[in-house]
């Protein structure tokens, strides 16, 4: 939750997106275990409510900037952050005003080595002419984990987000308080992601060596023309 309001996010499910709020637009955050009678409904395990800045919280006017640059070292970018928070309180302290905004970018480059599956109980039996017939006859090579593939994928993100808050808070007397605010909050990734996927064919494995486990630890892939196994450039 937010503010005590439950907000939608892009999750499928129940779950919050916080990459959705900056940090310079929290004041606090509340985790209750059990719910309350005023709360709407929440998690089985517990709920989350963070809180924005509110005038009241804070004495008279006050002002407060920030400029920073990040740099990225695979990326080898430097994008901006930018936010800045004004309030005040007129009315002898019983109108209070607030306005803050944050504006971020980011340009990753993320660099995976991912292998999807190890295909259990594989026997290295049957062997091409090229391969070393002793595979065939040693049993460490039988009932052994091999990996159906090994990708090389290089993810290029840019994230943009802008956030806004304007708070107006209203004080007629010390026992009651009357809040009106407003939350912005526009969160954009594009993610350019390239593979060279390497699918691994057992005719077509040579030179590998295995763990105590049977698990495989290093091979030499040789394509063949007419046996199995490809590689392929992928580009989503």
């Amino acid at each position: 939750m937010v503010n005590g309001r439950q907000i939608a996010t892009e999750n499928q499910g129940r779950a919050f997106s916080f990459d959705t709020l900056p940090a310079e637009l929290i004041s606090g955050a509340k985790v209750y275990k059990s719910p309350l009678a005023s709360m709407q409904e929440g998690g089985i395990g517990s709920t989350v409510e963070v809180t924005t800045a509110r005038p009241f919280a804070f004495d008279g006017f006050k002002a407060v900037a920030s400029v920073k640059g990040m740099y990225e070292d695979i990326s080898e970018e430097t994008t901006p952050q930018l936010s800045g928070l004004v309030t005040n309180t007129f009315m002898d302290g019983k109108l209070g005003v607030l306005a803050a905004a944050s504006f971020q970018q980011r340009k990753l480059q993320t660099n995976m080595l991912e292998t999807r599956y190890w295909r259990p109980g594989v026997s290295i039996t049957d062997r091409s002419e090229l391969d070393n017939p002793d595979y065939a006859d040693s049993s460490q090579y039988n009932g052994v984990y091999v990996p159906q593939n090994f990708d090389q994928i290089v993810d290029l993100v840019d994230r943009e987000r802008t956030s806004g808050n304007l708070v107006v808070q209203y004080a007629p007397n010390d026992d009651m308080t009357l809040t009106l605010d407003g939350l912005y909050s526009k969160f954009e990734v594009d993610s350019d992601a390239h593979s060279v996927g390497h699918w691994f064919t057992d005719s077509n494995l040579d030179n590998m060596t295995f763990n105590d486990n049977g698990s495989l630890t290093s091979l030499d892939s040789t394509l063949v023309e007419g046996v199995g196994g490809a590689t392929d450039f992928i580009r989503r």
